[in-house]
């Protein structure tokens, strides 16, 4: 992970670099003769990367995973788990987006930051929505094998009782991946305006 991300500011810092335009920057008086404007924050873009860059290797981790596991007990618990902890994360992040749009303004050097950002919410965005597409289809393929089906020889297929319980478990776990769409929604978008507030 932490590799992973020194290869992103790498990246952010293929140009050249801009702390020093920064520190002359908030030296300035405002010539309106008000207060001094803030600076963007450079140290909380680097946070919000550092939580994107995290949480596209967990999406990565369990788009893997979902191609050979089993739609049991075990694998339904790590993708509810999964999908709190990077909606938690994803809130913080858009969060950050949103408190920084504050202090960026058009033509700032934080468009090194910004881009990255918005490509990395961007993916991230993507992702989920293919997890939660690939699990849904799952489902209902499973839930359709799975029904009783009447024969001379008796009821085949899972008990109704299980299949009840099956179901809540899945209803919980759409309840928490809908709720992880719309926290992948909400950095897409701040990461969108941050991006084009400092262009």
């Amino acid at each position: 992970m932490k590799k992973v991300f020194a290869y992103v500011l790498i990246a952010v810092f293929l140009c050249p670099v801009f702390v020093f335009a920064s520190k002359n920057s908030a030296s300035q008086p405002d010539k309106s003769g008000g207060a001094k404007k803030e600076v963007s924050n450079f140290d909380a873009y680097k946070d919000v990367l550092y939580k994107l860059v995290k949480q596209d290797e967990l999406l990565d981790e369990a788009l893997e995973r979902s191609k050979t596991a089993k739609l049991d007990e075990e694998y339904i618990k790590y993708i509810s788990d999964i999908s709190v902890l990077i909606r938690k994360n994803l809130n913080e992040a858009a969060a950050l987006n949103k408190a920084q749009l504050a202090y960026v303004s058009a033509g700032s050097q934080t468009e090194k930051y910004t881009r990255t950002i918005m490509v990395y919410a961007n993916k991230i965005d993507r992702k989920v929505r293919a997890l939660s597409a690939g699990i849904e289809k799952r489902y209902s393929a499973a839930q359709y094998r799975n029904a009783p089906v009447s024969s001379k020889k008796g009821v085949k297929g899972k008990k109704l009782s299980q299949i009840l319980k099956e179901q809540e478990k899945a209803e919980s776990l759409r309840k928490n991946l809908a709720s992880l769409k719309n926290a992948s929604g909400r950095v897409k978008a701040t990461g969108k305006w941050l991006y084009i507030a400092s262009k």
